[in-house]
């Protein structure tokens, strides 16, 4: 009698002040023409605090929740209103759910989001987890577990951030349903905007746009696509799309009269694709980028971090973990900058984009 849970939602009522939690189960599929049809994968549990609401699934189903295999923690809007550590607390606390548990919000309640049908899954849990893991390649979503959430919670600079789930109603849906006697409206997924907190409470979005970028100089790691507008190739006007080969990244508080903080990021890049007709010599994805080209990719980061940067200043939130570098190699500073240091420091940021053909002198 133990069901084996591999999803929790998790919204609030504020009327009732009380919690509900919805678990996925992960049920077993018959081989057989007999499978039942439309069979319920999620079952809701109700309380004032998470660990009631979980012991009242198994009180009123009889299956008691097993937690080892639950791999996604959804937040629905309402938590959002209110510290979403009041919540994530509890998982720090239990044995029950590991630590390395994803987390993602939603635009929707949680228990809306589990009980759609995905487009090429049967349990949306597994959908969503393939969305926002660490295998995913576009390396565009803002990814976190319950364990980096909470460190950067009791960190000095306070700050989080966590992938904001979005369903968009499939336009080809219907014809992977067509003919079945369970047709359901399927959905797809959306997490590259990122919602950041500040001591646990929502303080701004940031776009997809503003999120790669930080990807970009937080993670530093290659694969990231970066996409440009109206590119110049071969004096043709095109859009193009390049993979990021190799990269450095960095940040440097300097304080002398004045605080200074540097963001600085060297990065090679290669072309994946431009829609426009090239010469065959031009088609190995390690040809030479145009100067012009790669000016753009540079001014287009540059402005999507000063814009996360002005987000921060207007919110009071150091997602850039500026606190925690002054409270490091700076101490003696800290008493004077700690209560101002985002208003008081100012913001650059130093981007060097290269063809990844020189780097590897492959061409003249």
């Amino acid at each position: 009698k133990t069901a084996i849970v591999v999803a929790l939602g998790i919204d609030y009522n504020e009327t009732k002040s009380d919690y509900t939690v919805t678990a996925q189960i992960a049920t077993p599929e018959s081989s057989s023409e007999m499978t039942v049809k439309n069979q319920k994968r999620t079952v809701n549990g109700y309380g004032g605090t998470i660990a009631e609401a979980i012991e009242n699934i198994g009180i009123s189903t009889g299956w008691y929740p097993m937690l080892s295999f639950c791999e996604l923690l959804l937040l629905g809007k309402d938590v959002l209103k209110g510290n979403v550590m009041d919540v994530i607390s509890y998982f720090l606390r239990s044995d029950n759910v590991p630590d390395s548990a994803i987390l993602a919000s939603c635009e929707k309640t949680a228990e809306e989001v589990l009980n759609s049908t995905p487009v090429l899954e049967d349990v949306t849990a597994l959908a969503i987890e393939k969305i926002i893991s660490d295998t995913q390649k576009s390396k565009l979503i803002a990814i976190t577990n319950v364990k980096t959430f909470s460190q950067g919670y009791y960190s000095i600079s306070g700050s989080s951030y966590m992938p904001m789930l979005k369903a968009a109603k499939d336009p080809e849906g219907a014809n992977l349903n067509e003919g079945k006697e369970n047709d359901k409206e399927r959905f797809l997924y959306d997490a590259t905007t990122t919602c950041v907190f500040q001591g646990g409470i929502h303080a701004f979005d940031l776009s997809p746009n503003e999120t790669l970028a930080y990807n970009l100089y937080k993670k530093g790691t290659t694969g990231i696509l970066v996409a440009v507008e109206n590119a110049k190739f071969a004096e043709k006007v095109c859009n193009a799309l390049f993979s990021v080969r190799k990269i450095k990244t960095g940040e440097k508080l300097i304080i002398n009269k004045t605080a200074k903080y540097t963001i600085n990021i060297e990065a090679s890049f290669a072309i994946e694709d431009a829609d426009v007709v090239m010469d065959a010599s031009k088609l190995t994805p390690v040809d030479i980028i145009p100067t012009e080209v790669l000016k753009q990719i540079e001014e287009n980061l540059s402005s999507s971090l000063n814009s996360i940067f002005i987000k921060c200043i207007n919110h009071d939130c150091d997602l850039f973990k500026i606190k925690e570098n002054l409270f490091k190699y700076h101490y003696e500073y800290y008493e004077e900058y700690k209560d101002d240091i985002l208003n008081e420091v100012s913001f650059e940021t130093n981007i060097k984009c290269r063809s990844y053909a020189e780097k590897q002198k492959l061409f003249s």
